[in-house]
């Protein structure tokens, strides 16, 4: 299970360049998550790197809580 701190959706609306609601960027984390085409760990943390949604979550290894969203170039 994903945890996330009130600052993370702001920081995820922020880099994704997005008006989210709490609830629509849990979503949006948790599929593109689940449906990751790759993870790759390194050091503390999980990189999911999602392809068709275009991002890459960041996710702590130790707490599972979400750090930050970031958007994949092409």
């Amino acid at each position: 299970m994903l945890c996330y701190t009130p600052l993370v959706f702001e920081r995820i609306n922020k880099k994704l360049q997005q008006k989210m609601t709490i609830s629509e960027a849990t979503a949006f984390v948790h599929f593109a998550v689940l449906t990751a085409d790759e993870l790759v760990t390194r050091g503390k943390n999980i990189y999911a790197a999602n392809y068709r949604q275009h991002v890459c979550v960041t996710v702590n290894k130790h707490n599972h809580r979400v750090i930050t969203v970031t958007q994949l170039t092409t």
